[in-house]
């Protein structure tokens, strides 16, 4: 994952009120609902009035959270005795196939730290290695087969490809074989995968400048096309993702936009509005079974919530598709930013979950989204969230895993969390899932995301 650099924007962004974007924030009006869960023992109500309005929390009272239970014990198919209750009110949105599919994907995971590994210089000679570059433990059909019998039904698998092209853009057979095994290891236990370009966002392959376009739309329709001919056949369990986070990688702007009317942000998002655009047409018009219906998911600059619900973002169009409605958004989530993914040093940064002040943030969040996008039938899915371990504050992160998850598929939307390996150290520790030894060391965490995910 890899991103410190994220720091100044994100917490900029945890204000969550649209920094530049008021000319195109969408207006909130109260939503029709129904309750959906119950709540014993940690517990979160929801009053719906707008954006603005002050979000109610009960009393917490218990929430067990024990990290020392075995995995082996735990059935996650049912509710689990670790549950953290939270009552949501869930939204209602029109009839909608992209809202059916998005509902079917359920309880997320990313296998990140894999197949998105990469270095700016071409180092092994056998490009398989770099599976194991960031973690050291090659990708089994039994984690796939792991992670499903825990209860989640879609797997990202972030892909890198820059260290695996030559001086034309032509992918390594190797790597792509690869990465088609792995994909087609999830797709035959009839999970949903979503499968990107990943750390691409290079000037020399892909980067959103109007220098950099010309090159940027040979590299991402060359690389597409190659995608989707070998993943044409399969079937609308695979979902494509256009980019991931792109942004001006190294500049002031790179996770937040200040001032949106400035010529860098204009030209910036306007190349990300085309980079999405090429890839949807280039999908479809690559021949492969499903590559005509799929769907396909776009983000904004850099991932935020914020630059999709601006005016600058556009929706791109889908004329070379046979079926409607098959374009998805993608959004990044860390959130709330200081308990979520703040380093340690980062000022303000805990390890403690505050609930009600997260229920406030992420309603307000979900809600613009809801609005502006789902009510009107277009599906979203939050493809990263997570809160990185902070010596061990297991009990929080269960809490937050299970208020961010509920909250989020009240209004509609999947989740993915992270999960990079890692367990240890100093760094970004977002593991859930350790691949090693196939266990699972916090079912705590693991509970309330594929409970709240799947139900």
């Amino acid at each position: 994952m890899r991103k410190q650099k994220r720091i100044l924007a994100l917490a900029l962004a945890a204000t969550l009120l649209l920094a530049g974007c008021t000319k195109g924030e969408a207006s909130v009006t109260p939503s029709s609902t129904e309750t959906v869960s119950v709540s014993t023992e940690t517990s979160v109500s929801e009053e719906e009035t707008s954006v603005s309005a002050e979000t109610s929390a009960t009393k917490e009272t218990s929430a067990s959270t024990e990290t020392s239970a075995s995995t082996e014990e735990k059935d996650f198919t049912v509710r689990p005795d670790n549950l953290v209750n939270v009552l949501v009110s869930k939204h209602k949105a029109p009839e909608s196939e992209a809202l059916k599919f998005t509902e079917s994907m359920g309880a997320g995971y990313n296998l990140g730290n894999t197949f998105d590994a990469n270095d700016a210089k071409n180092v092994f000679s056998d490009d398989l290695q770099f599976e194991t570059y960031w973690q050291n433990v090659k990708t089994t059909k039994q984690h796939i087969l792991d992670l499903k019998e825990a209860g989640f039904k879609t797997i990202r698998i972030p892909v890198s490809w820059h260290n695996h092209v030559d001086d034309n853009y032509n992918i390594n057979e190797k790597w792509m074989n690869r990465v088609y095994e792995v994909v087609n290891w999830a797709l035959e236990e009839d999970m949903y995968v979503i499968l990107n370009i990943h750390h691409d966002n290079l000037k020399k392959y892909m980067y959103p400048s109007y220098e950099c376009l010309d090159n940027s739309k040979k590299y991402v329709s060359k690389v597409w096309e190659q995608i989707a001919t070998k993943f044409g056949d399969c079937d609308e369990h695979l979902v494509f993702e256009s980019l991931n986070e792109p942004r001006l990688v190294g500049t002031d702007i790179e996770w937040n936009i200040p001032d949106l009317n400035s010529k860098q942000a204009k030209e910036a998002l306007d190349c990300v509005n085309q980079l999405n655009q090429l890839i949807v047409d280039t999908i479809r018009q690559t021949p492969g079974a499903y590559n005509k219906t799929r769907y396909i998911t776009v983000p904004g600059y850099c991932a935020s919530p914020d630059y999709i619900l601006c005016d600058a973002f556009k929706m791109p169009t889908d004329e070379y598709a046979e079926a409607e409605n098959r374009i998805l958004l993608t959004v990044h989530a860390y959130r709330p930013y200081l308990f979520a993914l703040a380093e340690p040093n980062v000022s303000g940064a805990t390890a403690t979950f505050d609930q009600s002040g997260a229920v406030s943030e992420l309603n307000a969040l979900f809600m613009n989204l809801f609005v502006k996008y789902i009510k009107n039938g277009t599906g979203i899915i939050i493809d990263e969230f997570g809160a990185r371990d902070r010596n061990g504050n297991t009990e929080d992160r269960a809490k937050y895993a299970a208020t961010f998850t509920a909250y989020a598929r009240s209004y509609l939307m999947p989740v993915c969390w992270w999960d990079n390996n890692n367990f240890s150290g100093s760094g970004e520790i977002f593991g859930i899932y350790k691949r090693a030894d196939n266990s699972f060391p916090y079912p705590d965490i693991v509970s309330q995301l594929v409970w709240y995910g799947n139900n």
